[in-house]
């Protein structure tokens, strides 16, 4: 039997461990947010990348995701040039690296391949033609044993295995653009490398850096190109990045130093001269195409900065971001991989690249406008809506889209369920097998493709329609279900 005196001890240790517990949800950190709803998630990510307006995820299989994108671009490697505002599989498998510059996308296989999508104006796709896009990945001609690859504003490297690298698209403003790899002569055995703004850098396998490329181009006066020229004034690196003109570098001390490759007015003693950047503690670091760099730090906080005035800027955390292992820098977005494999994203959302998948707007004729055009906050990416008719997945190139709770897909969907669709551009009524669409639930134009409902459309054609809100799947059943006997 409890005593009165212990009985009142126990009630106020029970409360004090109450009060602990409920401290703890409130501190816990971004992990766990990310984790809620966790079956929603695009999850088993190992690798994250960007381009200008897309983002990219490798998971686990080798599986390639993307979204994002830009209205007659081609980056996403889906087979269409619409920008898609979830993730959407990519027309490639086996993949183990991707990188994105201005408007072409780089691939990097398991087997060693290396393959192209997007614009080819200055052959940076290297299929050896120029001024067309490719809507779906094409392999880049001659290059086996390939280890990493890396695309800049109109050019590509690739690293093979023997530590050659290899060039193509607008590698400077010299010697003007190739469509097929050509390998870079004067540089030792390479480990890394990372593409510019026609310019390009390489880590040797001492830990010494290199650059080359375009060295300063001004109106009025002839362009200069820089050959393969060692960096001094830093010491041994153990990774490197490029966005722009500049290049950074982490050193073998986890110090990271930046300094500009190029210039666009005569002030050379300004070329090639490393700046610490104030970041101690880093473990990675990648670019962008808007003067950023982020850094990763043994602690999984991630620290960014910009570089447009090097000696200004200071970098700053990006909260509360906690368990990074990976990031990517989109043009103004952002992606973090955590530690369990799921993506955070922020910054401009304009196309989607942010991965928001749900819209809610007052009228559909205002859908575009009412997209959030910035994420502020860093929020997990999510699967895209799965799209089940009688058992077989749908994988459509223009993946559904949320709109005020209601599904809507490509309108070639609607083949699939058999049924007959008729829109009457004078009256703008719309109709599926005869039955009326309500006016709350028109279709819509995004980005010149038509979405309509699905629920209406799939249930005017007499199929059954469910929604599973745990693996996020619109289930179509256009056979009637035969009862057991």
């Amino acid at each position: 039997m409890w005593k009165q005196g212990e009985s009142k001890r126990l009630t106020i240790l029970q409360l004090y461990l109450l009060i602990i517990m409920l401290l703890t949800l409130i501190v816990m950190p971004t992990r766990s947010v990310a984790q809620s709803n966790e079956e929603t998630l695009l999850k088993d990510v190992i690798s994250v990348s960007a381009g200008k307006t897309s983002s990219y995820a490798i998971t686990e299989d080798g599986t390639a995701w993307a979204w994002g994108g830009e209205p007659g671009a081609s980056v996403l490697g889906i087979g269409t040039t619409t920008p898609v505002y979830s993730p959407v599989k990519m027309l490639i498998d086996n993949v183990k690296m991707i990188s994105s510059g201005w408007d072409h996308t780089l691939i990097l296989k398991k087997d060693g391949t290396v393959w192209a999508v997007g614009n080819n104006h200055y052959g940076q796709l290297g299929i050896g033609e120029t001024s067309h896009q490719e809507l779906e990945p094409a392999e880049v001609k001659g290059l086996t044993d390939v280890v990493a690859v890396s695309a800049g504003s109109y050019l590509s490297l690739a690293l093979k295995k023997d530590g050659t690298v290899w060039q193509w698209g607008w590698g400077d403003r010299v010697n003007g653009y190739v469509s097929t790899p050509k390998k870079v002569e004067g540089l030792p055995r390479i480990t890394a490398v990372a593409a510019g703004y026609f310019t390009s850098t390489a880590l040797g396998s001492g830990g010494e850096v290199w650059v080359w490329g375009t060295e300063l181009w001004m109106s009025g006066i002839p362009d200069k190109i820089r050959k393969p020229t060692r960096l001094s004034g830093i010491g041994e690196v153990k990774a490197i990045a490029a966005q722009g003109n500049t290049a950074a570098a982490i050193q073998w001390d986890s110090t990271v130093w930046v300094w500009n490759n190029a210039k666009t007015y005569p002030e050379p003693e300004k070329l090639l001269q490393p700046v610490e950047a104030g970041i101690t503690d880093a473990v990675s670091i990648v670019g962008g195409s808007n003067n950023f760099y982020t850094v990763i730090k043994s602690d999984g906080t991630l620290w960014e900065w910009n570089t447009h005035k090097l000696s200004e800027n200071q970098p700053y955390q990006v909260k509360p971001i906690e368990e990074a292992v990976a990031a990517a820098n989109g043009y103004n977005h952002r992606l973090s991989l955590l530690k369990d494999g799921t993506v955070l994203a922020w910054g401009d959302n304009t196309y989607g690249q942010t991965g928001v998948g749900a819209i809610q707007s007052e009228t559909l004729k205002t859908v575009l406008e009412s997209l959030p055009s910035t994420i502020t906050r860093p929020t997990p990416v999510g699967n895209a809506v799965s799209i089940v008719i009688d058992g077989e997945k749908v994988e459509p190139s223009v993946p559904p889209i949320i709109i005020n709770n209601t599904t809507y897909v490509h309108v070639r969907i609607v083949e699939k369920l058999g049924a007959t669709v008729k829109w009457e551009s004078v009256s703008g009524e719309v109709t599926v097998n005869g039955k009326l669409i309500p006016p709350e639930v028109q279709p819509i134009s995004l980005h010149y493709k038509t979405m309509v409902p699905l629920r209406f459309i799939a249930e005017a054609s007499g199929s059954m329609v469910k929604w599973d809100n745990k693996t996020r799947s619109v289930i179509v059943t256009t056979k009637p279900v035969t009862a057991k006997q």
